[in-house]
């Protein structure tokens, strides 16, 4: 519907040789902003990036994404 194609292959739209995980692949990437966040000179994102590393698995961000697409709000992302 989106046109979206590599989404289409993460929801398993798409042919793959083996069932694909959104929520896994989301927290991929957020841990690889946080570690972007931990590499990067020190700046305000600095100190929540080291509480934050180690901490995001699969449960922490499949709420926000499952809810994303229903207009979920920062409060409700929370």
């Amino acid at each position: 519907m989106g046109r979206d194609t590599e989404g289409a292959y993460q929801v398993n739209l798409g042919p793959a040789p083996k069932p694909s995980d959104i929520y896994t692949h989301v927290s991929k990437m957020v841990i690889k902003m946080i570690e972007a966040d931990l590499n990067g000179p020190p700046a305000e994102h600095h100190i929540m990036a080291r509480k934050l590393i180690g901490n995001i698995k699969r449960k922490t961000v499949k709420q926000t994404v499952m809810t994303s697409v229903y207009g979920v709000t920062f409060i409700g992302a929370r």
